[in-house]
């Protein structure tokens, strides 16, 4: 690691065996509520992306179930595989992050390759975690999530009935069928999860049928297989627009990032928004236009 990184070997086995110290620490909102988030800094995240690119690139690859943290996974296509179910049951594992301790990690990392000895995985363990756990805010937590979580996946999957879809965006699982999904499969999960020492937020649970309004992970489902934005997204959206145009508020970039992830979800009411929000020309360019004139400023500033 060092070598590659064209460090001194003495340094990173400081940073390494004191790891924790190089951490900050700040509230981030997260699904509503505020959470402390410890954020490594440059550089432990830089022996973290060399972890993720030298030995997680090779681990096996998380189950298909697993919908968020991998290259082409997203919210919308979390939400598209129950898209054809009329029936959902949604389950929330509690503290997932925090759930996921060293030990788990150091076992990880011990059964990854061979060639590890102890302290090679006693020193990527160190790398990967704060204060005995994943942590929010950091790098490697995802990856790692993902690939710890492959048996507990599958086992998910083994214990279902036929004709129920199961996928996992992070801490949330979501479960589909045409039929009716009978609440006592919540026991079977919580009984695999309690093999893994995770548990269920029971709170989050939430059952939904014909003729409820359903929605994924944001997405909203609608009848026919659709997906929609949802009434929410669509008034962001509408105030996110109608602030640039009038009054040249918001930043250009995120605001046509946040275009295009709209459009990717629900096209045509994208379009009837950005057609009723174009009061002084076409919105998407004048957002182009804007982002231009930026990156013009910051090159001659430059």
């Amino acid at each position: 690691m060092a070598d590659d990184l064209l460090l001194d070997e003495e340094y990173v086995t400081k940073l390494v065996n004191s790891s924790a110290r190089y951490y900050l620490t700040h509230l981030l909102e997260i699904k509503g509520k505020k959470r402390k988030v410890h954020k490594p800094l440059p550089d432990i995240c830089l022996l973290q992306y060399w972890v993720i690119e030298n030995i997680l690139s090779q681990a096996p690859t998380p189950a298909r179930c697993a919908t968020a943290y991998e290259k082409g996974s997203c919210i919308l296509a979390n939400a598209a595989v129950h898209k054809d179910n009329s029936h959902i049951m949604q389950l929330d594992i509690k503290h997932f992050f925090d759930s996921i301790t060293s030990d788990m990690v150091f076992d990880y990392y011990i059964g990854l390759d061979a060639r590890l000895s102890d302290a090679d995985a006693r020193a990527l363990q160190r790398i990967s975690t704060y204060r005995g756990t994943l942590t929010v805010g950091s790098p490697i937590s995802p990856f790692l999530a993902n690939r710890i979580m492959i048996p507990v996946d599958i086992e998910i999957q083994e214990c279902l009935p036929s004709g129920i879809t199961y996928t996992r965006y992070s801490d949330d699982m979501c479960f589909s069928s045409p039929e009716f999904i009978e609440p006592q499969l919540i026991d079977a999960i919580q009984e695999v999860l309690s093999r893994y020492s995770l548990r269920l937020n029971t709170a989050k649970t939430h059952f939904s049928g014909r003729g409820d309004r359903q929605k994924v992970t944001g997405v909203v489902l609608i009848a026919g297989g659709k997906l929609s934005l949802g009434s929410m997204r669509k008034s962001a959206l509408k105030k996110m627009l109608y602030e640039f145009v009038r009054y040249g508020k918001g930043n250009p970039s995120k605001i046509l990032g946040h275009i295009n992830f709209c459009k990717s979800i629900d096209p045509e009411s994208v379009e009837s928004i950005l057609m009723k929000y174009s009061t002084r020309g076409p919105a998407v360019e004048l957002l182009k236009a804007a982002i231009a004139r930026s990156e013009s400023e910051r090159i001659s500033e430059g």
